[in-house]
């Protein structure tokens, strides 16, 4: 069984600022939500789509090194465990619609295919490369490296290895999964760390007009930030200096400003101040 994740819009007009409009003014959900009892499944969306990532950004540098291919599968059913594991993703990248997936098991690439979307028609799609095992087949732009792909082994994806090319398309695809940020609140390790890390813009004199403007749109009650920067034994050439950081908040009766220590702060408060670098760049 397949799991699928839509992001595409219904006709409801309410709340139009939340949508993004695409090249043929398709609508879609800038973010939506997965429900479910414990252990339903809910985190291995994310999980699925961390793999995939993992897999194509690591596919051909690391293939000398692999004498398989790591794969997450679900334990607790004899015959899934068995089944090659299928992944595919809709994305879009400057301007252009890309759909690219493939199916594999632990020993082999089954099949990998990529393809790029035709304005020119409705849900059209243009052959970049399609994979059955070792068997390829390119569009006309990729046959001059039709002969560098002797070289592309069982174990690795096809884009992984035409990312070190000259193509534009395989080049966007890998930056496209470069450049996408996984943030999971439901890991631990991920969370501790950081509630420890500020934002650049908290680094600035003054804060920046953006980051302000974040600080005021999430509503925690902090006008800014101020970070002082702590010298031990009056050695201001210290290259690895430390640094302690205030939240400012006003006093709205007295028209004051007030600061605390910023790690006194909520952890909720924490973790969306910490969300700015990953929102900024989005």
């Amino acid at each position: 069984p397949y799991t699928t994740l839509f992001r595409s819009a219904t006709s409801i007009k309410e709340h139009p600022e939340n949508l993004i409009s695409s090249k043929k003014d398709e609508k879609h959900l800038k973010s939506v939500a997965i429900y479910g009892s414990n252990s339903s499944g809910k985190s291995n969306i994310i999980n699925a789509f961390e793999h995939m990532q993992f897999l194509v950004l690591t596919s051909f540098s690391e293939a000398s090194k692999r004498t398989h291919i790591p794969l997450k599968r679900f334990q607790l059913d004899a015959k899934s465990k068995d089944m090659p594991s299928k992944f595919e993703v809709f994305f879009t990248i400057f301007d252009i619609e890309y759909q690219y997936g493939f199916e594999l098991t632990s020993k082999e690439i089954k099949e990998e295919w990529l393809y790029k979307r035709d304005y020119r028609g409705k849900n059209k799609y243009s052959l970049i490369f399609e994979r059955n095992n070792q068997k390829f087949e390119l569009s006309e732009k990729m046959q001059p490296l039709k002969e560098l792909l002797k070289s592309v082994t069982e174990q690795t994806l096809l884009l992984s290895f035409l990312a070190n090319t000259a193509n534009e398309d395989t080049k966007n695809v890998n930056k496209w999964f470069l450049e996408t940020e996984v943030i999971d609140f439901g890991d631990p390790f991920w969370d501790a760390l950081q509630t420890k890390i500020l934002p650049s813009d908290c680094f600035k004199e003054d804060n920046s007009k953006e980051f302000k403007d974040f600080l005021k749109a999430i509503d925690v009650g902090i006008e800014s930030i101020r970070v002082e920067e702590i010298f031990k034994n009056e050695n201001k050439n210290n290259e690895n200096p430390s640094y302690k950081a205030f939240s400012v908040h006003k006093n709205t009766d007295t028209n004051t400003y007030t600061e605390l220590i910023l790690s006194e702060e909520s952890s909720g408060t924490l973790k969306m101040i910490n969300l700015y670098s990953f929102l900024k760049t989005s």
